[in-house]
Formats: C-alpha cells, structure tokens, sequence
C-alpha cells in the first residue's frame, strides 16, 4: 500500500484480503482488516484494493470450504 501510493497508483492487488485458511505453509491469515487500517492511516483511501476472497490452495478450517455464497456475509 505504501509503494501504490508512493508511486501514484489507482490500485494495489493482494494475495489473501479475506479468510484466513491452512495451506502446506502453515495458517495463512486474511490481510484486508490490517490493510484498511493502514490504508487510511497513510492517506491513502484513494487507492483501490483487488484481492481474494477464497484462496484455491488452502483449507478453510473452520468453514470447510464452503462457497463464497455459503458463508456469512460480514462483509456486504
């Protein structure tokens, strides 16, 4: 997020905005509460955010890979 603004971007993407899961490296966590947080806390709000919602190599260990329509909707 600092290098998008840094250099102007309109977006960044990243790898797991949401859902934490179990992968062969071990428990991988969802970045997007933190990257909210920092966002704004830089002064960068304009600057969009791309990312996964479910990952396809990892485990989700406490939704057991549901699909993403089966699963709360927090976010909406």
């Amino acid at each position: 997020m600092a290098a998008g603004k840094a250099c102007g971007a309109d977006w960044v993407r990243v790898f797991n905005l949401a859902n934490g899961y179990i992968s062969n490296s071990g428990y991988v966590d969802a970045i997007g509460p933190r990257l909210l947080r920092y966002r704004k806390a830089v002064g960068a709000e304009h600057v969009m955010i791309f990312g996964d919602f479910q990952v396809k190599h990892g485990s989700h260990a406490v939704t057991v890979d549901r699909t993403l329509w089966e699963k709360p909707m927090t976010w909406r």
